[in-house]
């Protein structure tokens, strides 16, 4: 659930249904609508041993390295990495609960209008506006659909409050730039596919494709997940492309990348790139994945990682500290660890 989840039940209803004995949660909304750090009504084992019904906020802490700079904890609502020791204490049975809730909401399909579990229906009242303007239809699976007239409606809105207006591309039309930026907004999966369609119409497309991913507005974490799809889907051909940009904006993530998929060899990069580019690669995957991601880059290999440590503290990088930071935090290798919090005392003596 994307954040938002709803709650048409009354309490009675949730104190029986979780046989609860006592309720110490207050009263309850009718229709509830449970946003993040909005408090709502769990079911769990008390001290007693006996079930209840209690108050909670939704969301858990966020894991420190995150909260750098800021006064307050936002909270956590989407958590994927289960196996990270910031979640780990969390995970035993004390701090187990049920949650009430009759619907969630998923991706949004116009501001302030989300499409919901049921079906895939959106909320049955703001539906029924939108569909007597000539805005959505339902299909015959209940998926809501925008018209052409509501996708300019959306457009128009979104476009109002600032923002760029992009649609999923349709990869029998599209331009590699165009396909490129509705790629981004996709999942994995997703993505891939429609890359796998535009290439079996543009066979020799890996270069416009890798122009597109390489912009320099998009972020690493964005490049890195870009060229991986290029490399599953062009092989060899995307390769020989990025190889063309290793003097771009994002020459050194480019380099590191060629590196790893084995295109190009060591003795031909400049060894302040090469650091460089670890770090860019790192923080990417720390973007993607959190702390277990740049654990994953580094490996477990603990010669070869404690030498790249050696000298990662000279990367001239903005985020050398906060990867050496995560590193000695995280990895579960107490060699590596140590070696990335001695490259991270001597990169924070430095600045």
């Amino acid at each position: 659930m994307c954040n938002l989840y709803s709650i048409r039940l009354t309490q009675a209803d949730i104190r029986t249904w979780f046989d609860a004995a006592d309720d110490a949660f207050g009263n309850l909304a009718e229709n509830y609508q449970v946003y993040p750090d909005y408090p709502a009504p769990i079911g769990r084992i008390g001290a007693d041993g006996r079930r209840l019904i209690a108050r909670a906020r939704w969301g858990m802490p966020t894991p420190p390295q995150y909260l750098v700079g800021k006064r307050t904890d936002p909270g956590v609502t989407n958590i994927r990495q289960t196996t990270s020791s910031h979640w780990r204490p969390w995970l035993g049975p004390e701090h187990r609960c049920l949650v009430p809730f009759t619907s969630f909401a998923e991706n949004e399909i116009l501001p302030h209008i989300r499409e919901w579990d049921e079906k895939g229906e959106v909320h049955r009242e703001v539906f029924g506006r939108l569909a007597d303007l000539g805005l959505v239809t339902a299909d015959d699976d209940g998926v809501v659909l925008l018209t052409a007239a509501g996708r300019s409606v959306g457009a128009e809105l979104v476009a109002e409050a600032g923002a760029e207006v992009v649609f999923r591309a349709d990869p029998a039309a599209a331009d590699a730039v165009a396909l490129v930026t509705s790629m981004l907004m996709l999942s994995e999966h997703d993505a891939r596919a429609d890359l796998a369609a535009w290439a079996g119409d543009h066979p020799s497309g890996a270069g416009e494709v890798v122009a597109a991913a390489l912009h320099p507005d998009h972020g690493p974490g964005d490049v890195l997940s870009l060229l991986e799809l290029a490399g599953e889907v062009f092989g060899p051909a995307a390769d020989a492309a990025a190889a063309t940009h290793r003097d771009g904006p994002h020459a050194p993530l480019v380099t590191m990348w060629l590196l790893l998929r084995g295109a190009i060899e060591a003795s031909t990069v400049d060894p302040d790139v090469m650091l460089v580019g670890t770090v860019e690669v790192a923080a990417a995957m720390l973007d993607d994945a959190g702390p277990e991601g740049v654990v994953e880059f580094f490996g477990t290999d603990v010669d070869q990682t404690t030498d790249v440590l050696e000298h990662l503290w000279r990367a001239e990088h903005e985020r050398t500290a906060e990867v050496l930071d995560v590193l000695g935090h995280h990895h579960p290798d107490k060699r590596i660890a140590k070696a990335a919090r001695r490259s991270l005392m001597k990169a924070r003596g430095r600045g």
